[in-house]
């Protein structure tokens, strides 16, 4: 039941190990990591205790607890807008249709939560209706990768993890990102097009917060592991049932529900952080 604490500095700055003295938890052990940037606390307590203990004044670090017993993670299952990427796609073709006020308002209600996802795509896309498709095609070089994220992915493939982008946005999107960043695989929702122009419809049935959870539990059954030993990371309500199932559920930057439902946190670093986690 003895768990391992984990602090990582922001941008890359040298931590402060003296972070150690207001940690109200037994300490066995306290090292630093060969790039200066991560104190890792040992504790013999369980992780519930030693999150209790925490100080409040994180210092701009983020936190991590985990037991020392859990399986190190096999698969990394990544959120897309928001996370992997630092943009919400849909608000993005809004900007080039004009209306990127209109969708912006709805979006950012659905991933606080406040709105049903399905309903709220549905309505986003339906105010798209005409858009052309090169307007995707043209959208795409101009996506902004989230600091960290090449840097994880790297890191999860050098040790052979399986990883997958799975996202509530679209498979244009979904897989230029993929190929991109070398993930194995991606799913999202589809447009429905018809010569060339968004009709404003999806394609159903639409990739929701129950197809995250339930892709992460077909990837436990295929590859004969259990959730404990999968990596989930995204920000939205609709990643909520995906990073509670997973053993390392982590929410990135993420609206305050998303928070409230998770123990892992990055608030203050990038998407890097999570090297320290494998």
């Amino acid at each position: 039941m003895a768990s391992k604490i984990i602090f990582v500095a922001k941008d890359n700055r040298k931590a402060d190990v003296a972070i150690t003295d207001d940690i109200a938890c037994q300490i066995s052990d306290v090292s630093l990591s060969t790039d200066e940037r991560v104190v890792i606390v040992q504790s013999p307590q369980p992780v519930a205790q030693v999150q209790k203990s925490l100080p409040d004044d994180r210092r701009e670090m983020d936190v991590f607890v985990i037991d020392t017993a859990a399986p190190p993670p096999r698969v990394l299952l990544a959120d897309m807008d928001s996370t992997i990427i630092e943009s919400e796609t849909l608000d993005d073709l809004a900007a080039h249709f004009g209306i990127a006020g209109e969708i912006a308002a709805i979006t950012e209600r659905a991933m606080r939560g406040d709105l049903d996802f399905d309903a709220a795509l549905t309505e986003r896309v339906a105010m798209l209706e005409g858009l052309p498709e090169s307007a995707i095609t043209e959208l795409l070089p101009r996506l902004e990768i989230s600091h960290g994220a090449a840097e994880l992915l790297a890191a999860c493939k050098a040790k052979e993890m399986t990883c997958v982008l799975i996202s509530g946005g679209f498979t244009h999107v979904t897989g230029y990102v993929a190929d991109k960043l070398g993930f194995d695989a991606h799913h999202g929702n589809e447009f429905v097009i018809t010569k060339q122009k968004l009709t404003g419809e999806v394609k159903q049935p639409i990739q929701d917060k129950n197809a995250k959870l339930k892709m992460l539990n077909t990837l436990v059954s295929d590859l004969d592991i259990t959730p404990a030993e999968v990596m989930a990371v995204g920000d939205g309500a609709n990643d909520i049932p995906m990073l509670q199932a997973a053993g390392y559920g982590v929410a990135y930057h993420a609206k305050p529900k998303v928070i409230e439902a998770t123990d892992l946190h990055i608030v203050h670093t990038d998407l890097s952080a999570l090297i320290y986690l494998l």
